[in-house]
């Protein structure tokens, strides 16, 4: 058996309105794509792969690190050698954390889902390709190992960015809340202030009224 492992990783720009934090949290599956004998290919598992946790600040680029290790054997090296390119696949299964923050306020959402990424890979060379990602083995479109790609958009479905500004909307109403009700605080404060001082100029012209009358001689 031939051991291979280590690192690829892929530039994704965050896209949503809040900040992401995206992990593993289990782990996923490494395949090849191998011929099936009728002119097409199935998955072959070959290994395990991971993503360590990768922060996303919201509307920038980051790069997300992806762990492949797999072990093949002697005749699927031999067969690897005689290809121009390999596909590896891996399947992850990730959770990513979605926060909102107002005023100091934070919240978050957690959502589990599974991720689809691939690259084209030369075994005699070397060279490798780069990494894409979907939501679905399907959808994935592997490009070729000197074909440029532009960076993943990190972007949730519809209803994720539903909900993620359902909740920054209610942090934003718990904030406008917070001040409304210090500024009704200062509000009654500086009204007590005006008040006590009113009193005390009124209890003083009352006292010096009474200090005037008694100075008066008949």
């Amino acid at each position: 058996m031939y051991d291979f492992y280590g690192w690829t990783q892929k530039e994704c720009v965050n896209e949503n309105q809040v900040d992401v934090k995206t992990q593993s949290y289990k782990n996923g599956t490494v395949y090849v794509e191998y011929p099936n004998g009728s002119g097409g290919t199935y998955l072959l598992a070959i290994g395990e792969s991971w993503i360590p946790q990768a922060d996303l600040p919201l509307e920038e680029t980051s790069l997300v690190k992806t762990w492949n290790s797999f072990s093949i054997n002697g005749s699927l090296v031999y067969w690897a050698s005689t290809q121009a390119s390999v596909t590896v696949i891996s399947q992850f299964f990730t959770e990513t954390t979605s926060y909102a923050r107002i005023l100091g306020i934070e919240g978050s959402s957690v959502k589990h889902s599974e991720r689809w990424c691939g690259y084209k890979a030369n075994f005699l060379t070397n060279a490798i390709g780069e990494n894409v990602c979907e939501d679905s083995y399907e959808e994935l479109v592997v490009p070729e190992i000197d074909e440029d790609v532009p960076p993943d958009e990190m972007k949730g479905t519809k209803k994720d960015i539903e909900a993620s500004e359902k909740k920054r909307d209610i942090l934003c109403g718990v904030a406008m809340a917070l001040g409304l009700l210090l500024g009704f605080g200062c509000l009654a404060a500086a009204i007590f202030v005006v008040r006590r001082s009113l009193r005390s100029k009124a209890a003083a012209a009352a006292k010096g009224g009474e200090e005037a009358a008694t100075d008066v001689k008949v």
